[in-house]
């Protein structure tokens, strides 16, 4: 029975030796593979390219600050802003809306008066029919 007992223990190392052993290979294989020329060729290309993604990125912007014809496109914007302002178009609507304005208010003005009349001229139509004839 001791075999049999010894059996077991002996198979239980081998699996925790040999999972052990994985554990230790696997360590070995990555750091293998970060030390590798490969990997750090690659690291660099990549340093490189974002460096000089960077810098065609800063140059760009930078040039289009200094463009000249952005900032004459810039210029003629607020000068046709400017000119929309004040120009005859704007001037024209707003007289034309004063113009329609002012017509609306006489209108109506008119349709008061005529209603106020008749009004008055009921009250008198009722007046005259409510006094007494002499």
């Amino acid at each position: 029975m001791t075999e049999e007992t010894k059996a077991p223990e002996a198979e239980e190392r081998t699996i925790v030796e040999e999972l052990s052993e994985l554990g230790r290979q696997l360590g070995a294989a990555f750091k293998a593979a970060w030390e590798s020329e490969e990997r750090q060729k690659l690291q660099q290309e990549i340093r490189e390219g974002l460096a000089a993604l960077g810098d065609q990125l800063e140059e760009a912007v930078q040039t289009a600050r200094e463009s000249e014809a952005l900032q004459e496109l810039r210029a003629d914007l607020q000068k046709a802003v400017e000119t929309a302002r004040q120009s005859e178009p704007a001037q024209d609507i707003r007289e034309g809306l004063l113009k329609g304005l002012r017509q609306i208010n006489r209108e109506l003005s008119k349709l008061v008066a005529s209603w106020e009349k008749s009004a008055a001229a009921a009250e008198s139509s009722e007046e005259e029919a409510t006094t007494p004839e002499a």
